[in-house]
């Protein structure tokens, strides 16, 4: 919170950033370079409720969001994520791609399962932020300390990302295809790494 308020920025944004950073630097030591990457970003079309609804179901579209890991500038990262992130909020993409989906739905199953596969295909994996409880939940009489989830990996994707919110702290959960990721724990490594640099460019 503190990192996001010192760049008028949220904490998803500080996150994602980090999610840049840590494959700029996971690239730069395989000697590799990429410009960017995709990620697959689900937006929620329903306010979120607390309460538990009469009909479970989701409601979520998926869009592209285009992250700079060509760069080694926390600063310029956090920017470049706080416009994209804005404009997903902000516009009609997320509505507009569920509409498009649920038509295709109709028409066929194939022509369906081709439309998701495409635009899996278009990006190197999932990149989500769930809201958990925001207070403690006890199991069996015992105060749960911690929560992480892990977003499935589809296809020919190699990672996920998922950011998980609950009483007041964050867990990133990463998951990565051992075969098309070698030394995946360096992911794991270097998003510490990201959360340091930027911390330290933002004082």
């Amino acid at each position: 919170k503190e990192v996001a308020r010192g760049h008028e920025a949220t904490v998803n944004d500080v996150l994602v950033t980090c999610v840049a950073g840590t494959l700029h630097t996971y690239l730069t030591a395989h000697d590799d370079r990429c410009a960017s990457v995709n990620f697959m970003i689900p937006v929620n079309l329903k306010p979120l409720d607390l309460t538990l609804p009469e009909e479970l179901g989701n409601n979520f579209a998926l869009v592209q969001l285009e992250l700079p890991t060509g760069t080694a500038d926390p600063l310029a990262v956090l920017d470049v994520v706080k416009q994209r992130m804005g404009r997903i909020k902000q516009g009609h993409e997320a509505a507009l791609a569920f509409r498009l989906q649920e038509v295709i739905s109709t028409l066929s199953d194939t022509l369906y399962r081709a439309s998701v596969d495409l635009l899996a295909n278009r990006a190197v994996g999932v990149l989500t932020n769930v809201p958990g409880p925001p207070i403690p939940v006890y199991i069996a009489g015992q105060r749960v300390d911690g929560m992480v989830g892990w977003a499935p990996i589809s296809g020919n994707q190699p990672m996920s990302f998922t950011i998980y919110s609950y009483d007041g702290k964050v867990f990133v959960g990463i998951a990565c295809d051992a075969d098309l990721v070698p030394d995946h724990e360096q992911i794991v490594d270097g998003f510490a790494e990201a959360f340091h640099r930027l911390s330290v460019a933002v004082r």
